[in-house]
C-alpha cells in the first residue's frame, strides 16, 4: 500500500503545478521525512539548526533538485546567503515554501523567468491576535464584507499571499518589506499584490498577479514574472 503521505504530496504537486504556468519544475514532499544529499556548501547554513528545521531545509534542498530535473537541469546545490535566502544556480530562478507538513519548490530557466514566488500554509484560520500586524485597514475592510465564517481562512490567504509576493520581489529588490508593504486583493483563484511604497525596480501601486488554490489541507499561493 502507498502510505498516504505519498498520496498527499502528489495531489498537492498536481495543484502546484495548476496555478504555475507550463513548463516550470514543480515538486513537493514530506518536510517531516529525513533526506539526504546535501552538498556541502548548503550542509553549512545548518549549523546550530534544532532537527526539525535541518529536515526542513534538506526537503526543500531534495525538492528543488527534483524540480530542476523537470526542466532538463543535472542537480546542483542551492546554498542559503547571510541573508537566509536561497542562491540559485546560474540559469534558474525558483523558490521554496515549507509548512509542518509540505514542502514546495518550482524553478524555471532564468532567460524565460526573471522571478518566482510560492508560498505553502496550512488552510486554516489565522488567529485573530496576528490580523493587525498582517492586515492593512483596506484588507480588514474587504474581510468585513465576507461571511463571518470565511473571514479567518481569507485572512490567512492574504497572509499567504504576501508571504509569495515577498519571495518573488526579494531576488529583484533584495528589499526587507514589511506586511503593510502589500495590499492584497483576492478573487477566485487569483490574487493581486500591490506596492504601497517604491521599491526600485518596482513602482508604488505596482502590482505582482498571481494565482491561489486550496488541496489537502493547504492553501497554496504562486506567482511568476517574466522578462
Amino acid at each position: 500500500m502507498i502510505p498516504r503521505s505519498v498520496n498527499v504530496a502528489a495531489r498537492l504537486d498536481a495543484a502546484a503545478r495548476d496555478i504555475f504556468p507550463a513548463g516550470l519544475g514543480v515538486a513537493v514532499l514530506d518536510p517531516r521525512v529525513f533526506y539526504a544529499g546535501l552538498a556541502p556548501d548548503e550542509a553549512a547554513a545548518l549549523a546550530g539548526t534544532v532537527p526539525r528545521r535541518a529536515r526542513e531545509f534538506t526537503a526543500g534542498r531534495v525538492t528543488a533538485r527534483r524540480a530542476m530535473r523537470e526542466i532538463g537541469f543535472l542537480d546542483q546545490s542551492v546554498p542559503a546567503g547571510v541573508d537566509r535566502a536561497p542562491i540559485w544556480p546560474d540559469g534558474l530562478v525558483g523558490s521554496i515554501a515549507h509548512s509542518a507538513e509540505h514542502c514546495v519548490a518550482v524553478v524555471a530557466p532564468a532567460a524565460d523567468w526573471i522571478s518566482l514566488g510560492v508560498d505553502i500554509e496550512p488552510d486554516a484560520p489565522l488567529e485573530e491576535a496576528l490580523w493587525d500586524s498582517v492586515l492593512r485597514p483596506e484588507e480588514l475592510a474587504w474581510l468585513d464584507a465576507r461571511p463571518a465564517g470565511d473571514r479567518a481562512r481569507l485572512a490567512r490567504l492574504i497572509f499567504s499571499a504576501k508571504e509569495c509576493a515577498y519571495k518573488c520581489q526579494y531576488p529583484l529588490t533584495r528589499a526587507l518589506l514589511d506586511f503593510d508593504d502589500f495590499s492584497i486583493a483576492i478573487e477566485a483563484g487569483a490574487f493581486h499584490a500591490r506596492f504601497q511604497r517604491p521599491v526600485s525596480p518596482f513602482g508604488q501601486g505596482a502590482a505582482l498577479s498571481g494565482r491561489w488554490t486550496a488541496a489537502e489541507g493547504a492553501l497554496l499561493t504562486a506567482l511568476a514574472l517574466r522578462p
